[in-house]
């Protein structure tokens, strides 16, 4: 899973802990919960918590900087440290990194789709796909911003024309009204 692949993974993460107040349906069981936990290791989700941390003291040391705090090595390791441990409290501790997923696999798959899924990412075809997963993230976003380079301006030409348009329509409505006040 690559670096952006996790980050948006923790980014749904944390949308589901502000959204903590949806009612729960029925617990899951417990053999599901446990091919959830065996999904999430072979996916590597389990390593996500680490790159949240780093991106969370990454955003604090940022705009601690934007409001020209000094910064030293002490207020790094002070970040990352009190991050780390936020995020441990809030995640591991309490259960919640696994709860969110859990809620969400039991909402996508049944405990059949979940014994295929595990026993696919066992397999020599699984494995393969999980270890050039990140590499086809990795590049298909590299394609994908290339090739969207000149979209920014495409749109803003045909705004441009359609703002034109408009205001043609709009003078020209004035126009008519003002023709037909004077007949």
């Amino acid at each position: 899973m690559t670096l952006s692949s996790k980050i948006i993974v923790a980014c749904i993460a944390l949308c589901f802990i502000f959204f903590n107040g949806l009612t729960q349906a029925d617990p899951i069981p417990a053999n599901k919960r446990q091919l959830i936990d065996d999904i999430l290791e072979q996916t590597g989700t389990t390593n996500v918590i680490p790159l949240m941390t780093n991106q969370l003291s990454r955003e604090i040391l940022s705009l601690l900087k934007k409001k020209n705090v000094p910064i030293d090595q002490n207020l790094v390791a002070l970040v990352q440290s009190e991050a780390k441990t936020v995020m441990y409290e809030e995640f591991i501790l309490n259960n919640k990194f696994n709860d969110i997923f859990y809620g969400l696999y039991d909402e996508y798959f049944s405990i059949e789709e979940l014994k295929e899924i595990a026993v696919f990412y066992n397999s020599s075809a699984g494995k393969r796909a999980l270890s050039v997963m990140p590499d086809i993230s990795r590049r298909s976003m590299e394609q994908a911003k290339e090739h969207s380079k000149g979209i920014g301006s495409k749109v803003q030409q045909r705004l441009m024309k359609r703002f034109d348009e408009f205001e043609q329509q709009k003078k020209q409505t004035k126009l008519n009204t003002d023709t037909n006040k004077k007949q």
